[in-house]
């Protein structure tokens, strides 16, 4: 009795086992299938196991009598492409992929650290991680508008600018936004004292000035010797082939006399042979800092007139 009630149990087991995997069998489509994600897998049950849903039960792609409002909700499909909204895309055999325009924005966390940054959209962000999540390109660091690019050289000329800093050359002060205060380091010194010599010197500005210190007193940067304008590059080789100039000075050739326009007194080196001057005593002070009697006598003695006057020749100004 008891061998025939456990063969019912056993039998009744069975049968509910089979029942249960018959129904799974009947739910897996045995015909291959379209997924969501476009792809026509073998059946169902292949479809399910590798976690997609199934689009429609035939091959890709699926074709549907779809009627779809014009609502506009657009959304972007798993193959990259804008749909009016999610029905279009379903009609389309296209799984969303999300909602909005494509592309997808990844999701983005950033930290609050502010650390400015311009994009190519004109618009500043707070740094340059933000301005990634927004899909917007680095225009700049800092905050917009963007700076225009300024290339300096890197030698050493210093300068004080408007701003009270120190910059390395007048293009550096530039590029900082400040004018040119005065060269050197600052603090600049307001007096300014300069030799009575005149050897004059035009400016950037286009102005004449006695000598180059009395250009650099007044923050000006001398372009050229000589008066203003400026006369045209004369170039001369180095080549030496001493002259006396008609200035008295020692010249390294014929050319470099030229140049600066002053005409060839004797070849070789200043004085000329025999030198004769007046006896007339109007003391000029030489650029030697000697006092000679006058003028020719600085210049048989190869000297240019500093000052009209007995040394020394000393000017105060600002």
């Amino acid at each position: 009795m008891n061998i025939l009630l456990a063969a019912l149990v056993i039998l009744s087991c069975y049968l509910q086992i089979y029942q249960v995997q018959s129904k799974r069998i009947r739910r897996c489509y045995r015909k291959p299938v379209c997924g969501i994600n476009g792809k026509t897998y073998t059946n169902e049950c292949v479809a399910r196991r590798r976690g997609v849903s199934v689009a429609c039960r035939r091959k890709c792609p699926c074709k549907y009598d779809c009627i779809c409002t014009r609502e506009y909700r657009p959304v972007c499909g798993v193959n990259d492409k804008t749909y009016s909204n999610s029905c279009t895309a379903r009609c389309a055999g296209i799984a969303p992929k999300c909602s909005g325009k494509c592309p997808c924005k990844p999701d983005c966390m950033c930290t609050q650290e502010m650390q400015p940054v311009c994009g190519a959209n004109g618009k500043t962000y707070s740094n340059r991680c933000k301005a990634t999540c927004a899909n917007v390109k680095v225009k700049c660091s800092g905050q917009c508008p963007c700076k225009k690019r300024c290339i300096c050289t890197k030698h050493l000329d210093r300068v004080c600018g408007s701003d009270g800093k120190n910059y390395g050359n007048p293009c550096m002060a530039k590029c900082g936004g400040a004018k040119l205060k005065c060269r050197g380091t600052c603090p600049c010194k307001e007096d300014c004292v300069c030799p009575f010599r005149f050897s004059p010197v035009c400016g950037r500005d286009g102005q004449t000035y006695l000598n180059s210190c009395a250009a650099t007193c007044k923050h000006v940067e001398v372009r050229c010797s000589g008066h203003c304008p400026c006369k045209a590059q004369c170039v001369c080789t180095k080549h030496l082939d001493p002259v006396c100039g008609s200035d008295g000075q020692s010249h390294g050739n014929p050319c470099a006399a030229k140049c600066k326009g002053v005409q060839v007194k004797c070849k070789g080196r200043c004085p000329c042979g025999d030198c004769y001057c007046p006896y007339s005593y109007n003391p000029v002070c030489g650029t030697d800092g000697q006092t000679y009697p006058n003028s020719c006598s600085a210049a048989c003695n190869g000297q240019r007139v500093q000052c009209p006057w007995a040394c020394p020749c000393f000017v105060t100004g600002k």
